[in-house]
């Protein structure tokens, strides 16, 4: 049954409502933190730290579009760290730096990292990312730990591991 207008709705859920006579809408509520940005816009990042690692980036590279896929975000991105740590500071990662400054220029929504360890190799570091990231309105998709910070419950489960 459609409506002019959609009733309510529970998080998650998909509704149906009519915009004039011949046209049907489907909305679904999602749940964002407050102040992101909710676009579909992503850039992914990789990083490996030895030129033995790079098979890795190839793992990497499929994971990321699979969580993008699986998401329905659209890859606008990618930036690449080769033969860096991931306990180096930003300014030692120019690729990292490129794609934080992309997103903070309203360019893309969201960072997707294959595993949280190819971010920071410290939980607090990337919760300083991700502090950084809601000054300006983006989020991180952490493919390993299925976590996407531009929901509560991402926020949440930043947190939590963070604070182990």
């Amino acid at each position: 049954m459609t409506s002019d207008y959609p009733e309510s709705a529970q998080v998650g859920e998909s509704l149906l409502y009519a915009k004039g006579s011949n046209h049907v809408h489907e909305a679904r509520v999602e749940m964002t933190a407050p102040g992101i940005r909710d676009g579909n816009r992503a850039v992914a990042y990789l990083r490996v730290s030895t030129d033995d690692q790079s098979t890795g980036i190839e793992a990497q590279r499929a994971a990321i579009d699979l969580i993008a896929k699986s998401r329905r975000l659209v890859l606008v991105g990618e930036y690449l760290d080769e033969n860096v740590s991931g306990t180096k500071d930003l300014s030692a990662r120019p690729a990292l730096s490129a794609a934080i400054a992309e997103l903070d220029s309203n360019r893309a929504d969201r960072l997707i990292v294959a595993k949280l360890d190819r971010l920071a190799r410290d939980v607090v570091v990337a919760v300083q990312i991700d502090r950084a990231a809601t000054r300006f309105g983006w989020s991180i998709v952490f493919g390993d730990l299925d976590i996407d910070t531009s929901t509560a419950a991402g926020k949440l489960q930043l947190s939590l591991y963070a604070s182990v």
